[in-house]
């Protein structure tokens, strides 16, 4: 059972442990298990609510995301240019995301073995890890029956140009192509981690609380001694305190909190918060002339990787997935005002989206020091050129495959030809609409502290007995969709954990 925070009457709590893990997507979520699993005392808290499948249900598309993404989907960058989605549930942006189950380019891993970053462990070990995983998660294509017209027609586009194209590996259990993913799931066939891990946590003896926010960790000299924070209510405001006294504490609130929370309890490292990679996104219509029905199945179950080069240390290039983002998201980007606005989206049917996601060669920062994190990222001229070059080649396969036009940002191209008008200016901030979901390596592991924040063990420098384990230890830009990364990563922190304690 999780206790939800929301339901407790109590006005001040006080538990003990001898896990503690703030979290309970990627990371927490499967530290949870394999701790637990070892019949150690484990208590895994999350400042999200708990949805039970088809509570959201009927929900309007606005509404549910704004219970489930932090800040109610409207998390952004200082200057408000790029979006960032964020979970905020049990199962964190486990519970939101598309079920993407990639395994990291050896390219990428050889890259950080051969640079000293990854020093205890090799690629076999961590295909071992990625097998535990698939256990619990169980990633499958999915089947033709559930993939949208737009997404049939976006598979034999890139075939028929020689084009490197599959299907994505879900992790899915009994869809039936509902197209909810980015609403959670509301019939439960996403494997998200409140859907596995957590409830097999729960059955080893774990107690699992919701709406519980950490706010600081308590130390005594280099020792952990325990965590404080605050017990919310239903519509995130403070009803209650907690403290939990344990033994070790595990810390993976994600890329964009782990950072501050070390900040805030008083962390010193200058890598803390550095060094982010976002894996920045731009969305890319098309409309046809017959009707595509986008919203009909599932989103992103066709992807193309043709145009990565994962030994390229500066450019890594970009990925294509066929995407439909909802009613809300899809027309959010479909440009126009007033009349205009209306007739393209009374066209709705005829659409299909693909998503340019960016193998970032650009760097931003989180500044902790604030009550919340402050993120800064401004794409750098290399990126947004390379956003021109993937935009203007998804432009003419569109074409190719019949579409009338194409929207890009604010405009509307008609033919080919007008593609090459396409340029790094459309790319500055608020000229077109970017967004980003996969935040890494804020508290990247490493082998010393002038470099990394933890080491191989996901053990923060300085520290005795505190643990990262989230997408925030990863050394550098994964390359690809990071969720079954990240618990692969955490699984060998834990494995790391369990060594010593």
């Amino acid at each position: 059972m999780i206790i939800q925070g929301k339901d407790i009457k109590e006005k001040n709590i006080l538990l003990k442990t001898k896990y503690c893990i703030i979290g309970s997507g990627a990371g927490g979520a499967v530290v949870a298990e394999r701790l637990s699993k070892s019949g150690n005392d484990v208590i895994l808290i999350e400042e999200g609510s708990h949805y039970p499948p088809g509570v959201l249900k009927h929900e309007t598309e606005t509404i549910a995301m704004a219970h489930i993404y932090r800040d109610a989907v409207m998390q952004a960058t200082d200057n408000n240019s790029i979006t960032l989605f964020q979970g905020r549930a049990i199962g964190g942006s486990t519970f939101v995301n598309h079920a993407l189950c990639f395994h990291m380019p050896s390219a990428v891993f050889d890259d950080w073995s051969h640079s000293n970053v990854v020093k205890n462990f090799d690629f076999k070990n961590l295909q071992d890890h990625y097998l535990k995983i698939e256990q619990f998660l169980k990633p499958k294509s999915t089947p033709p029956q559930y993939q949208n017209s737009a997404s049939r027609l976006f598979y034999n586009t890139f075939k028929n140009n020689n084009l490197k194209v599959s299907l994505t590996q879900r992790n899915t259990n009994s869809c039936v192509g509902c197209g909810s993913c980015f609403r959670s799931c509301d019939i439960g066939a996403k494997n998200s981690t409140d859907m596995t891990f957590i409830p097999a946590a729960i059955k080893n003896g774990a107690q699992v609380f919701s709406n519980f926010k950490a706010d600081k960790i308590i130390f005594k000299g280099n020792k952990a001694i325990g965590v404080e924070g605050i017990i919310l209510s239903e519509f995130y405001k403070a009803k209650g305190s907690f403290k939990i006294e344990a033994e070790n504490i595990i810390i993976s609130a994600g890329a964009l909190h782990s950072p501050w929370l070390l900040h805030r309890s008083g962390i010193k490292n200058k890598n803390i918060g550095q060094h982010l990679k976002i894996h920045p996104i731009v969305p890319m219509q098309a409309r046809f002339k017959k009707n595509m029905d986008s919203f009909n199945g599932v989103p992103q179950s066709v992807v193309s990787q043709h145009y990565t080069d994962y030994r390229n240390k500066k450019a890594k290039g970009f990925i294509f997935y066929c995407d439909f983002s909802g009613y809300m998201g899809t027309s959010s980007h479909i440009p126009g005002i007033g009349i205009e606005f209306a007739q393209r989206l009374s066209q709705l049917r005829k659409m299909g989206q693909t998503q340019i996601m960016l193998l970032d060669s650009t760097t931003g920062t989180v500044n902790c020091k604030k009550d919340k994190p402050v993120i800064s990222y401004d794409l750098n001229e290399m990126d947004k050129m390379t956003f021109a070059h993937a935009a203007k080649i998804m432009g003419k396969l569109y074409f190719d495959s019949g579409a009338e036009a194409i929207y890009l940002g604010n405009k509307e191209f008609n033919s080919a030809g007008d593609l090459d008008a396409i340029n790094a200016i459309d790319f500055n901030p608020f000229s077109i609409h970017i967004y980003a979901a996969h935040f890494q390596s804020t508290c990247r592991m490493g082998t010393d502290s002038e470099q990394a924040v933890t080491d191989n063990s996901g053990k923060v420098f300085g520290t005795e007995n505190v643990y990262v384990a989230d997408a925030s230890i990863l050394p550098d830009s994964v390359g690809i969709n990071p969720m079954l990364t990240t618990m692969a990563f955490s699984s060998i922190v834990a494995d790391e954990i369990l060594k010593v304690r």
